[in-house]
Parts: structure tokens; C-alpha cells; sequence
């Protein structure tokens, strides 16, 4: 799915994921190029992987990284405004669970 999702879109410099289960799929990293970073793309992106999950019945979720990081802020508004839930893991660690389907009327701002 990685690679397909790649093809699609040039900006994408890296994505890949880890299933967890038979239904839970972990997003575990995804890069728009530099330069073609607050465009819209990531959004894009993350609709074709909701748009495919939706029709395989997976789920996705993804970390983000420290919240003592420089992107941690911007990145969590990001995905809050795709639709995207926070849930703890048994860990304590904070996640994000995508729904399908996810909010496409926003635009990527970060």
C-alpha cells in the first residue's frame, strides 16, 4: 500500500505502515517533501489512506513524536482537524486513531 500511495503522489518522500492486528494498522511514518509542505498534500494523502482503510475495514493509528518536540503542537492540530481521535495506549502514550471517513474540507495550514 505504501508504495502504491507513493506513486500517486511525487510530494510523498516517505510513508510506511506496520499492521498490529488483522484490523489496526500502525502509520508509522509519513514525509511530504520540504518544498511541497503546506499545500494540501498531506491531506490528500491521508484521505486515500482513510478512503483505503475504509474499504478494507483497517484502522489506523499513528504517534506523534515527544510532546517536548518542536512539531508536536502543530502536527496534533493537524490531525485533530482531519477528524482524527487522541487515545492513550496501555503505555500511557497518546495516539491518534484515524476515522473514516476523515474531514477533507480542511486544508493542510501547518
Amino acid at each position: 500500500m505504501a508504495s502504491a500511495i507513493q506513486q500517486k503522489h511525487e510530494a510523498l518522500e516517505s510513508i510506511s505502515f506496520k499492521p498490529i492486528d488483522p484490523r489496526t494498522v500502525l502509520l508509522d511514518h509519513i514525509q511530504i517533501r520540504k518544498g511541497e509542505r503546506n499545500r494540501g498534500i498531506g491531506t490528500k494523502v491521508f484521505k486515500m489512506i482513510a478512503e483505503t482503510g475504509n474499504q478494507a475495514g483497517t484502522t489506523f493509528i499513528l504517534y506523534l513524536p515527544s510532546s517536548n518536540s518542536q512539531n508536536f503542537n502543530r502536527l496534533r492540530k493537524f490531525y485533530n482537524r482531519l477528524g482524527f481521535t487522541e487515545a492513550e495506549d496501555a503505555q500511557g502514550f497518546l495516539y491518534f486513531q484515524m476515522n473514516q471517513p476523515i474531514n477533507t474540507t480542511v486544508h493542510e495550514r501547518c
